[in-house]
């Protein structure tokens, strides 16, 4: 019988008798939809379903890259969907991935390759991704992503002690159930809602690909991992909504946003972040977003603001409106020690960022096609303009006026 290494994703649903017994109609039917929702994403990432009988779920892929991926794209993606069933009645799967050699016969796959996939699954939390110590080299240098080593465990059916690692998927917030307290818009003649999705997490970009193509009126048709590309491909693809992130590398979302606002074309911004601070909320809607949203949100309501921004709306939550006023009050009654990022100019905030983000006078001459005498020039007027003297201090008021992120500075 022919062999072959293949990365196996395995995967159960935790409490699966318990969701029968209470009502079996109402798990089927959850079941069988976020089945569909998992082959999609097998898809994208070229994998393979080899057994989905019950609860269970086995996949092969010739990449332990696109196994990762699409495990940790199918956990984003049911924590979305499960905030629209009750507590009770939410479905959650384990995962576990494992690199190793199976054996391939008439579609099915055995060994300890699949074995030992189904023992590290069930060392997963639930809503949660394991793996071996096998996959973890392959993918560790590969992906933004963290984990952290839970040792070695002794496995049923394995001889040696088997190293796992979680997978760490704290980037995405764990959703809340607050709902959308209004009417979903109206679909305007049939036309789709055009999007560009822009964030540097590619397993995020995945989920919520998958979540905007499965409606009739909406299209995901580009996508871009940091600011700079997220202007170049709004001018290319002349999205109705760019759904953007704030903190990337290079350049910021609320710096992406003002490029885009300020070349006058149809394209609306609307921010879905993960940060709720005040500096952050008040930096993209002076730059001339239409919406904020933090990742908290459910699903619906971002589909719902999709559509309300892609109709030229602007929407902001009550607790980001009731943050604005109190941002704007707080400015009027109180004076800072340093101007506010937003009193520097355009040019000035994206070298304030690349400086802050370690990159070399050099470096930022080459990127923004500048001189390096005009790079170091606007160094020193950031300084004299700041009341700072050196280059510790630049990183820390980027840092408190969010003009880069923590992520971005300790990667650098």
């Amino acid at each position: 019988m022919p062999r072959k290494l293949a990365a196996i994703l395995s995967a159960d649903v935790k409490g699966y008798s318990r969701l029968m017994a209470d009502n079996e109609n109402a798990t089927i039917k959850t079941l069988t939809a976020y089945r569909r929702i998992i082959a999609q994403l097998v898809q994208q990432q070229q994998g393979r379903v080899v057994d989905s009988s019950g609860d269970n779920l086995l996949v092969e892929f010739a990449s332990a890259v696109n196994a990762v991926c699409c495990a940790v794209a199918i956990q984003e993606r049911l924590k979305i969907e499960n905030q629209n069933l009750a507590r009770h009645r939410r479905m959650e799967f384990r995962i576990g991935v494992n690199l190793g050699d199976v054996v391939s016969q008439r579609g099915a796959i055995y060994g300890d390759g699949v074995n030992l996939a189904a023992r590290i699954e069930g060392l997963a939390d639930p809503g949660g991704v394991c793996v071996s110590a096998s996959i973890h080299e392959q993918v560790k240098n590969k992906l933004r992503l963290s984990f952290a080593d839970h040792g070695k465990h002794q496995v049923k059916n394995i001889a040696e002690p088997v190293r796992v690692f979680q997978v760490l998927t704290d980037h995405l917030p764990a959703m809340t159930e607050a709902e959308l307290k209004l009417n979903q818009a109206e679909r305007a003649g049939g036309r789709k809602t055009r999007i560009l999705l822009v964030d540097d997490h590619e397993v995020f970009r995945s989920g919520i690909r998958s979540l905007l193509n499965e409606e009739d009126d909406l299209e995901v048709v580009a996508e871009a991992a940091d600011g700079r590309e997220a202007v170049l491909m709004t001018q290319r693809h002349q999205p109705d909504v760019v759904l953007m992130d704030i903190s990337m590398p290079d350049l910021n979302g609320i710096e992406a946003t003002r490029k885009i606002v300020e070349t006058g074309g149809p394209s609306r911004v609307l921010v879905l972040s993960m940060h709720s601070d005040p500096r952050f909320v008040a930096g993209v809607l002076e730059a001339g977003a239409h919406g904020y949203l933090i990742k908290t949100c459910t699903a619906r309501e971002m589909l719902a603001v999709i559509r309300l921004v892609g109709q030229g709306l602007t929407y902001l939550t009550p607790e980001i409106t009731d943050m604005v006023v109190k941002g704007f009050v707080g400015r009027m009654e109180g004076s800072l020690a340093c101007p506010p990022a937003s009193s520097l100019s355009p040019r000035e905030r994206e070298v304030l960022q690349l400086l802050a983000e370690g990159l070399s006078v050099s470096e930022i001459s080459q990127r923004l096609g500048l001189g390096e005498k005009t790079i170091k020039a606007h160094r020193h007027n950031l300084m004299e303009k700041l009341n700072i003297s050196n280059m510790v201090g630049l990183v820390r008021y980027a840092l408190r006026e969010k003009v880069c992120s923590l992520d971005s500075w300790l990667s650098s």
